[in-house]
């Protein structure tokens, strides 16, 4: 298993047009509502994880949305840059 010096994430949320696809994470993020280190904390059950606590942003519309996390590392003895996009659709409600 090669080691991963954590360089830090982002997590950012994006409104969806009704019936149209969200932005894809890679090329728009949308409003940022975290940027910074990611340090987690390893929890038995559940393995590795870190509460961040978020607000959304007052001008962020109703209806469907794309929730994203953007994860950046130096992987192996190189290092080289490992970046990786996780997202989530929810539906903002009020």
């Amino acid at each position: 298993m090669a080691s991963c010096y954590q360089v830090g994430i982002a997590l950012a949320i994006a409104n969806c047009q009704w019936g149209a696809a969200c932005p894809d994470p890679a090329k728009e993020l949308g409003s940022v509502l975290y940027a910074g280190p990611w340090t987690p904390e390893s929890h038995q059950p559940g393995g590795n994880y870190q509460n961040i606590t978020v607000t959304l942003p007052e001008n962020l519309g109703l209806g469907p949305a794309i929730f994203s996390l953007t994860h950046l590392c130096l992987l192996g003895g190189g290092p080289y840059p490992f970046l990786e996009f996780r997202n989530a659709s929810v539906l903002i409600t009020s």
